[in-house]
């Protein structure tokens, strides 16, 4: 049977709807009786909605993850003048089991406000002037893998957008350039941070952005990491282990532009609008 997905656009008071959303908040509270439910902030490429959980609030409890997909099933009702969503069932999305229904976590994240082509392009030249021979396979990784890096988000709440991966990168990389040249550090080592400080995302999400494995993030995403630059960067005696250091902390290595690079990125996200 063919179930038509509503998005937050068209969401109409009383009708009863199923669709694919990113959970951005969630709470469980107390109702004036003393019940218990849980308090939703949904997203999707359009907007965000408001959404409530009165029963099963225990079970439902372990369908939800903060800024992950779910899909939901539940009425729109009225609520201090504006729209929510009554939830009857929500799931995690999770071994492709809603792509028949057409989710594609890709239409629910809300894309960068820039041109991501644009972007791209100002990366990869970037790359290009870095003064370092790894930088041909900086040039392969990127170019080799444009698809998903032009769309992948970023695991940070403002760049949590549909190309928010490069986003971050470039604004990182371009407020790297606006430092004085009076303050002396090797600018060609952490501009590489900056590039593959993260790069482990682009295979840590599938084609529709669902994590393809289920190991913590930290477990997960440093693996990622580590196999990309073992593939790439490893007969590069020099780099490799400037890489290896920023992804999994070698404590015996010391890499003063390692602390550099993370505090670009702290700055950035503090001078970050939502």
């Amino acid at each position: 049977m063919k179930v038509k997905i509503s998005t937050i656009k068209n969401l109409v008071e009383g009708k009863i709807i199923s669709g694919f959303f990113i959970c951005k908040k969630f709470n469980v509270k107390v109702s004036r009786l003393g019940d218990p439910f849980i308090d939703l902030l949904l997203e999707d490429s359009h907007g965000s909605v408001r959404a409530k959980i009165w029963s099963f609030v225990d079970e439902y409890q372990k369908q939800i993850s903060l800024n992950e997909p779910c899909a939901i099933k539940g009425k729109v009702v009225s609520f201090n003048q504006s729209l929510e969503i009554e939830v009857y069932h929500i799931s995690k999305i999770a071994n492709n089991l809603y792509d028949k229904y057409g989710f594609n976590k890709d239409l629910l994240l809300k894309k960068v406000n820039q041109d991501i082509s644009l972007i791209f392009k100002n990366v990869i030249e970037n790359i290009k002037i870095l003064n370092h021979d790894c930088k041909k396979d900086v040039l392969k990784l990127f170019n080799g893998n444009k698809d998903k890096i032009v769309k992948i988000p970023s695991l940070d709440k403002k760049y949590n957008l549909n190309g928010g991966f490069l986003f971050q990168i470039n604004s990182v990389m371009e407020l790297n350039k606006k430092i004085p040249k009076s303050y002396k550090y090797n600018r060609n080592l952490v501009s590489l941070g900056i590039l593959i400080k993260n790069i482990g995302l682009i295979d840590y999400f599938d084609d529709n952005f669902n994590k393809i494995e289920e190991e913590s993030l930290s477990t997960g995403f440093t693996i990622k990491s580590y196999e990309i630059i073992k593939k790439y960067f490893d007969k590069y005696d020099d780099i490799f282990p400037y890489f290896q250091t920023l992804i999994i902390k070698n404590k015996l290595l010391k890499f003063p532009e390692i602390n550099i690079v993370k505090y670009l990125y702290k700055i950035d996200l503090l001078m970050r609008d939502e």
